[in-house]
């Protein structure tokens, strides 16, 4: 459980760096979530944050990041049900990959079959960048991680597809030691996630590009029941509301978010057998109409501050939204 110290200082670290990584979007134009190395960018984004330099902003980020990896260590201790499980031959092999060395023939044993290639991208994952410029604890955690994948990988239902996507997430969360820590210290969730890489390619690719979807993985309802229109509602409702109505850009950021995990939880019951198709379409639907209505709202807000009411009082905002098609028959 997390008290309400930590949840209101992980409340105001969560929009704090939010806001950063809004700033770094912005001034790059892209998808980014990394502070610039050039001087005069971090200067430019410190300032417009109110900090009086990049040295000050630097500051408050490490601040705010120890703070939130305190929390998190407290919170999220590895139980004794997240106790390693790794095969000793999947253990030897990583340690013999990390030391430029290893025999792809060893993943044969473990349940691979077109074992060349996976060694040969093993390897090159553990020398990448990201995983060379990791923290010594990540790193460990990362260790520790890739042969209890190697050896649950290997008994899935499509070891060498499976594999090769969850290396991919690997790459993709490799400086965000958080969901390592989690994969380690959490078997079910892993289990899940393995089973899930090894017979959706659709889902599996929605987890590599939104590493953020690990998070619905850890409820265990998600295997057993599916999500009503009144749950998919209130949880959206509930993020939002901590984003201003003033705030555009993290509006559409916490839309985009809640927009992914919510297709993702309908993904899952469908694939879980919880959802048929119908069913799953109208809750795509459901999550489209809300967000829809609540862009409208926000170009409403918008469109009146830049040219004042946009029909007369009383016939409308001036504004509509017409769907056809799929949106327009709720499928």
């Amino acid at each position: 459980m997390i008290g309400a110290a930590a949840a209101k200082e992980l409340r105001g670290a969560y929009r704090f760096l939010r806001r950063v990584e809004n700033r770094v979007q912005m001034l790059r134009d892209e998808q980014t979530h990394e502070l610039p190395d050039d001087p005069g960018q971090r200067e430019r984004i410190a300032h417009s944050l109110g900090h009086a330099d990049a040295a000050a902003l630097d500051t408050a980020v490490a601040a705010t990041r120890a703070c939130v990896s305190a929390i998190f260590a407290d919170v999220m201790a590895p139980l004794q049900t997240g106790a390693r499980e790794e095969s000793v031959v999947a253990t030897a092999y990583c340690r013999a990959v990390a030391a430029g060395g290893g025999d792809a023939q060893a993943l044969l044993a473990l349940g691979f079959h077109e074992v060349a290639p996976l060694h040969t991208k093993i390897a090159a994952l553990l020398a990448s960048a990201n995983v060379r410029a990791m923290p010594e604890r990540a790193r460990a955690r990362l260790d520790g991680l890739l042969p209890v994948l190697l050896d649950e990988t290997g008994r899935s239902a499509a070891p060498d597809v499976c594999i090769d996507r969850l290396l991919r997430l690997i790459q993709s969360i490799a400086r965000r030691s958080a969901y390592l820590a989690l994969l380690e210290d959490h078997p079910a969730t892993r289990r899940r996630l393995v089973a899930l890489f090894a017979d959706s390619a659709l889902l599996a690719e929605r987890v590599i590009a939104h590493p953020l979807l690990l998070d619905d993985l850890f409820d265990a309802r998600l295997e057993t029941d599916a999500p009503d229109r009144q749950e998919l509602l209130a949880t959206a409702q509930r993020r939002l509301a901590n984003a201003p109505r003033d705030d555009a850009e993290g509006r559409i950021v916490v839309l985009q978010e809640e927009k992914n995990s919510d297709a993702f939880r309908i993904g899952l019951a469908y694939r879980n057998g919880n959802l048929d198709a119908i069913a799953a379409a109208r809750g795509l639907s459901v999550i489209a109409d809300f967000i829809v209505a609540d862009l409208l709202e926000m170009a409403t807000r918008d469109a009146q501050r830049q040219n004042g009411r946009l029909a007369p009082e009383g016939a409308g905002e001036g504004i509509g939204v017409i769907g056809y098609g799929s949106l327009g028959g709720g499928e």
